[in-house]
């Protein structure tokens, strides 16, 4: 599994062409291993908050705590030319941040993802494609923005216009909005139990 330089874009496997789906698939594990590192640096702060809530965001500072209100701000990045260069020194530079845990955060140029789904991979009809001059289909459409998603919140980082190109965030690991999932464990949570005899 490579990001590849010019297309900006993920290919699963050796000689492999350059997939949209991939933004999800390959790109969803960067914040799910941040988490881990983070959890495994403190691996005391697990389960004590809530139990409905999954594991891996008990008390963790990578990312924000679903049943609160996210207090993170997305950085409109512009096209323009005189930002190109800050815009992939500060993307270069991210590989080196840190989580406030003092954890290294394992980070993939994000810009040039956002670059890859909205100008290669939008098709003109609407919806995502695997790759041009393929149509598009669910499948590509659900896992391009959700792989979006994951590119613009992993640092906060939106390529063009914010009110235009900007994708809700998700949750990594089951790749639905944040707040779907903790109304989902909020009603499981609240069935009856079953108890075996």
């Amino acid at each position: 599994m490579c990001q590849m330089s010019y297309a900006g874009g993920f290919q699963g496997r050796t000689h492999k062409l350059v997939d949209t789906c991939y933004s999800f698939w390959v790109g969803g594990l960067f914040p799910l291993i941040n988490i881990a590192s983070s959890l495994q640096k403190n691996p005391n702060e697990t389960g004590k908050e809530n139990d409905s809530i999954p594991f891996y965001w008990q008390n963790s500072k990578t990312l924000t705590n679903p049943t609160k209100e996210s207090n993170n701000t997305i950085t409109d990045i512009s096209d323009e030319s005189n930002n190109k260069d800050k815009n992939e020194e500060k993307n270069a530079d991210s590989s080196n941040t840190k989580t406030a845990d003092n954890v290294p955060l394992v980070k993939f140029h994000t810009l040039q993802l956002q670059k890859y789904v909205l100008i290669c991979a939008q098709h003109s009809s609407g919806g995502i494609v695997d790759k041009p001059p393929k149509s598009p289909d669910y499948y590509h459409t659900c896992y391009g923005l959700s792989g979006l998603s994951i590119a613009q919140h992993l640092d906060n980082q939106v390529l063009g216009d914010n009110r235009r190109n900007h994708v809700n965030e998700i949750d990594p690991l089951y790749g639905i909005s944040k707040q779907k999932l903790t109304d989902a464990i909020a009603y499981f949570h609240a069935l009856p139990r079953i108890t075996e005899k």
